[in-house]
């Protein structure tokens, strides 16, 4: 799927078609408010093991103007992490193969220093304090605000802010 963009529409159809790809990766393209800004936007990786969600995040972020990978589990985002150039990190914190805390980690061990954004629908002071331990810079709790989301992606990449 490398270099491919596929475009995620709301028929039955093709969501049943990109549904059965989650299992590997997805490519959004960038949002139409980037379009002929001559750079590339930033590209974000979004790790979520809830296939409706992982795909709703990502239409999400293709649309505030960024490029989107998508990853449903903690081996997928470590092989395009170390294949492409990744600006930002959304990964969920609790997942069945291995937690959010823990890619962090392998992201540290890898010597990469990525911003990542911690996504959980559990807000608690011990899951706010281990997201921090295991290096996360934010802590978002679902339901997310697309204001929100916006905010915290536009703080950890300002300079790369889409138009």
């Amino acid at each position: 799927m490398s270099g491919a963009n596929t475009v995620v529409a709301p028929t039955p159809a093709i969501f049943s078609r990109v549904t059965s790809r989650i299992n590997g990766s997805l490519t959004l393209p960038a949002g139409e408010a980037n379009s002929g800004a001559g750079t590339a936007a930033p590209r974000i990786l979004v790790v979520e093991d809830t296939p409706d969600l992982l795909l709703l995040l990502g239409k999400l972020v293709s649309r505030m103007g960024y490029q989107v990978e998508l990853a449903a589990n903690v081996t997928r985002a470590l092989e395009i992490i170390r294949t492409q150039q990744i600006d930002l990190l959304l990964t969920d914190w609790a997942m069945p193969e291995a937690n959010g805390g823990e890619l962090i980690a392998a992201l540290k061990r890898d010597g990469r220093d990525i911003p990542t954004v911690v996504l959980t629908g559990h807000d608690t002071d011990a899951g706010r304090r281990d997201a921090e331990a295991a290096g996360a810079d934010r802590f978002l709790v679902k339901p997310l605000m697309r204001d929100e989301l916006r905010r915290t992606i536009s703080e950890l990449l300002p300079a790369t802010v889409p138009a």
